[in-house]
């Protein structure tokens, strides 16, 4: 079994405006395996953080690395992380968003959720603020 890692962001334009998130799927910290980036609509940056997590998890579990790999999910949103790790604490306002994302995580060997500097996660960030405009999703896996 290997360890697989998921850099992820989303982006809002204004408190409910257009949004979009991105990602890069690396074995580890090299090599890419798979990066997408797509439009979410108009959202408030917390929602958008969190289907900033879905979509990757989503994407994730139907590959051919999810049965056989941890898979690692790393975001610059500490109010996002926190509340995945810390069930009590979120809003029930998104409680379908949470049910999506622990319903994938119990299918799925092993998921952690670490929270990472906006410096480390540059690349999910430049996907994500580059496609809020963005009409249709775009993926590319190696």
């Amino acid at each position: 079994m290997g360890v697989l890692k998921f850099n992820i962001d989303g982006s809002a334009l204004g408190k409910s405006g257009p949004a979009g998130c991105g990602g890069v799927l690396r074995v580890t910290s090299c090599r890419a395996l798979d990066f997408f980036l797509g439009p979410l609509g108009l959202l408030d940056s917390n929602e958008v953080e969190l289907c900033a997590i879905w979509h990757p998890l989503n994407l994730f579990s139907s590959t051919r690395w999810a049965s056989s790999n941890s898979l690692i999910i790393e975001s610059d949103s500490l109010v996002a992380i926190s509340w995945i790790l810390h069930s009590k604490n979120h809003p029930w306002i998104f409680w379908h968003q949470f049910r999506l994302i622990y319903s994938i995580c119990d299918e799925l060997p092993c998921v952690c959720f670490h929270h990472v500097l906006r410096e480390a996660n540059s690349f999910a960030n430049a996907l994500a603020k580059g496609d809020v405009d963005r009409r249709s999703w775009f993926q590319l896996t190696k």
